[in-house]
């Protein structure tokens, strides 16, 4: 018993090993696939990139011209060969002048490979410092390996021209004509830059090659010259001046349904803004831009109500003395002429457009294009004014007897009643002895803050007056999709409000407006705005 007791408890440890055994197995092996999965995945990128790399190569070495090669003492197989040599080394060239070796980095082996492509003592210009010189393979390649470790030289070659063939001493020669666009350099502060649209250079390749063997070609020299310093998008910043017309289109309040001889109206108005922005380009073509800024103005409105008379039957807005007693109350206001309320107003605005320019020609210095966007306004009050004249009567009913107000009862006392015949506003042709009295605008007569979001476009022509400064004139079009002025959805008719005071007409228009006629009288008030504008338009360099 004791025997098989103690072959059970060895089979069991003996199971534990071999479990600790697996489960370390296992771990180890789960370690190495992924490792092997990492390997393969990196390795199939760098086989992509290379694949992408080597295509770019061949396709531009498709593109090199000979046809405007000139010969000079070269038989005509010689030339065939020379100009296979020269491909050979353009290929060789554009795959290790950025001195990356197959991991993406500047090593000793890839500079190494570089400088073999050149002949001891050769020159090379300087592509890849701010100011361009000549200087040795040597240099450039060391120049590349401090300040370019991680990114090498990131360049693209164009236009290859193979521009001349000709023998001289035993030796042959082979004359390339390419653009080099160079994507970093080195400032004058050697701090590395980066440049998207690129530095390019002019430059010119010269191979030679021994008449013995023509296929192995070394570079003897590269000169050449900068044509275009680094142009990349810069921001932008402007300003304008900008006027024109507000239209309206309005409905009036609900309030006003029962008096359909009110036909309140908006007028159109103007608008001045002064305005400053910044630009930022979209892409590196300079034609697409981001534009931000900040407006302020002034605008300019009026509503107006044509000359009417309305009656507000059975009202319950009675003053006077508290022992008359009535069965209804009647009052009736006249508008007499025409009556005008002006708002001025301060504006400020929040753009957000894209800028576009469809069209510029050859020198850019002149060119059209348009500006789409949106924006958002708040009105704030600084003026008002009313212009007019109004009258009203009030029509007690008692019992079987009416009695109006004013009147030339003796028995009536029209003061009581604080009602005065005629009531006229800021009018100079309205002077104070035409039986009439002035009234003064409600003490708590405003606007209420409202954001007005808008759909915004202008058209422009520009012209150029420096090297980076343009004067540019468009068309703002901007149409509200809100409502200009916020409705006050009050219930009270104008010039009718519940007297607190003393029951008179200036008691009754006191009380009787809870903002601006043009939010008491209209439940929506659509704009459409045209100007013409005038602005500078400056990059920041």
């Amino acid at each position: 018993m004791k025997y098989l007791l103690s072959i059970l408890k060895k089979n069991n440890n003996m199971s534990k090993i071999n479990s600790t055994f697996w489960c370390k197995k296992n771990f180890y092996f789960t370690k190495y696939q992924i490792l092997i999965l990492a390997f393969t995945f990196f390795s199939i990128c760098n086989v992509n990139s290379q694949k992408n790399n080597n295509a770019i190569i061949d396709d531009f070495i498709k593109t090199i011209n000979d046809k405007k090669c000139i010969v000079m003492n070269v038989k005509d197989i010689d030339v065939i060969k020379l100009k296979r040599a020269t491909r050979k080394a353009m290929t060789k060239y554009y795959t290790n002048a950025s001195l990356l070796d197959n991991n993406g980095m500047v090593t000793r082996e890839s500079t190494q490979k570089f400088k073999e492509m050149f002949e001891e003592e050769s020159k090379l210009l300087s592509d890849i410092t701010q100011n361009t010189y000549n200087m040795n393979s040597d240099d450039y390649a060391s120049m590349v390996f401090e300040f370019f470790t991680n990114t090498g030289v990131v360049f693209t070659l164009s236009n290859p021209m193979i521009n001349k063939v000709y023998e001289n001493e035993g030796y042959y020669f082979t004359e390339v004509e390419v653009i080099k666009t160079v994507h970093n350099y080195l400032n004058n502060k050697m701090v590395m830059e980066k440049c998207k649209k690129g530095r390019q250079l002019k430059l010119v390749i010269t191979f030679r090659s021994t008449i013995y063997d023509i296929e192995n070609s070394l570079i003897q020299n590269i000169k050449g010259s900068l044509i275009r310093e680094c142009n990349d998008s810069n921001p932008a910043w402007g300003w304008n001046l900008e006027g024109g017309s507000i239209s309206f289109t309005s409905e009036k309040s609900d309030q006003l349904n029962p008096f359909p001889t009110i036909n309140p109206k908006m007028n159109n108005g103007f608008f001045a803004k002064l305005g400053a922005y910044y630009y930022k380009s979209i892409g590196t073509s300079e034609k697409l831009w981001l534009k931000m800024g900040l407006q302020s103005g002034i605008a300019q409105m009026a509503s107006t109500i044509d000359s009417c008379s309305f009656t507000i039957n059975n009202t319950t807005d009675a003053f006077g003395s508290t022992s008359t007693k009535y069965d209804k109350f009647n009052r009736t206001t006249n508008i007499e002429t025409e009556f005008t309320e002006i708002l001025s107003l301060f504006q400020v605005t929040l753009p957000l457009a894209l800028k576009y320019d469809i069209y510029q020609t050859a020198s850019k210095k002149m060119g059209l294009g348009v500006e789409l966007g949106v924006s958002g306004t708040i009105n704030f009050n600084i003026k008002k004014s009313w212009n007019g004249r109004i009258s009203t009567k009030g029509t007690y009913i008692i019992g079987n007897n009416s009695y109006t107000i004013p009147t030339q009862n003796a028995d009536i006392d029209n003061n009581a009643y604080g009602l005065k015949s005629n009531i006229y506003f800021d009018d100079a042709s309205k002077l104070s002895s035409s039986n009439g009295t002035k009234a003064s605008l409600p003490a708590n007569f405003g606007i209420k803050l409202n954001p007005i979001i808008a759909a915004n476009m202008s058209p422009y022509f520009y012209w150029a007056i420096s090297d980076k400064s343009m004067l540019q004139i468009g068309i703002p079009i901007s149409y509200a999709f809100t409502n200009f002025f916020k409705p006050s959805n009050t219930s009270k008719i104008l010039f009718n409000g519940v007297p607190k005071i003393d029951g008179s007409m200036q008691d009754r228009i006191d009380q009787g407006l809870e903002s601006s006629m043009a939010e008491d009288l209209f439940k929506s008030s659509k704009s459409l705005s045209i100007g013409i504008q005038f602005g500078i338009f400056t990059l920041i360099k």
